[in-house]
């Protein structure tokens, strides 16, 4: 049996582990479906429950809405009750649409490869490391690095890259299996690279990073991680914006009426006391 070089996974907790690769008698796999059970669905769970709260808690004031009005005494307010359950009705729409998009909601298993070796018949061997996206495309290392100085801008150093001081990682191994070559093409460019016939820089991915910031700090596992974080809050913080303006229309609606009674409480008063002196 072929020994395959190091499977690993990055999961949502920024914890990285190794796994068994699943081999045959022959050849061992690489194929992502044939590790998806190392990726627990742990995001959409959370995310329904808190989609199905929303839901109840809107639909049962929506529902209540005069009872509900009533108990604070602006039921004469009917262009505003009017407005709060049509604003209660398009928040629950709102909550079903989202329900059902996170219902269909896919996970990408992606993987990025380093360390090649030399494995059975001359094919190349890498060590692979896996991580998991939701409804996003996998992304390229240029696009992990992006991203990650994107989230990171304290970070940048533009001028690194003119005096050759940026911290980088090499993608040699991941971009030539890519490219399906044998392992002899991936030794042959690697050792030109090492010799100088090639450009140092060749199957190399700077980060707008100075070496001052200590370059092992920001391995591929790190922007991976961090690529994943971006990820998962996307969907975090939708929820968190239909909350808050869920929250902030209704208490400035609650505010507008309660002021407006009180203003016609004390017109109401001041009459009173009008009708009383003459």
């Amino acid at each position: 049996m072929e020994t395959l070089s190091q499977i690993s996974i990055i999961d949502d907790e920024h914890k990285m582990y190794s796994i068994n690769p699943i081999c045959t008698n022959t050849w061992c796999l690489h194929e992502h479906y044939e590790y998806s059970e190392f990726f627990p669905d742990i995001l959409r769970p959370q995310i329904l429950g808190m989609i199905n709260g929303i839901l109840v808690l809107v639909f049962g004031i929506g529902y209540n809405i005069d009872t509900y009005y009533e108990k604070i005494k602006i039921k004469d307010d009917k262009i505003y009750v009017f407005i709060l359950l049509i604003t209660h009705m398009v928040y629950i729409v709102i909550c079903i649409g989202m329900l059902l998009y996170y219902v269909n909601m896919k996970q990408n298993i992606c993987d990025y490869k380093y360390d090649c070796e030399e494995g059975h018949n001359g094919n190349t061997n890498p060590s692979i490391i896996l991580f998991n996206l939701y409804n996003d495309e996998c992304p390229t290392v240029t696009d992990l690095i992006y991203e990650y100085e994107g989230q990171h801008p304290e970070l940048i150093d533009d001028d690194c890259m003119r005096n050759g001081e940026c911290c980088s990682i090499d993608v040699l191994c991941n971009n030539l299996m890519e490219m399906l070559v044998s392992f002899e093409e991936f030794n042959t460019t690697n050792t030109n690279r090492n010799s100088g016939v090639l450009p140092r820089e060749t199957g190399i991915n700077p980060l707008h990073i100075n070496f001052m910031h200590e370059c092992n700090k920001y391995p591929i596992e790190e922007l991976i991680y961090s690529s994943m974080k971006v990820n998962r809050n996307y969907y975090y913080n939708m929820l968190t914006y239909i909350i808050t303006s869920y929250i902030t229309l209704n208490g400035i609606m609650l505010m507008i009426i309660i002021l407006k009674n009180r203003c016609k409480d004390k017109k109401t008063v001041e009459h009173h006391k009008l009708s009383g002196s003459a």
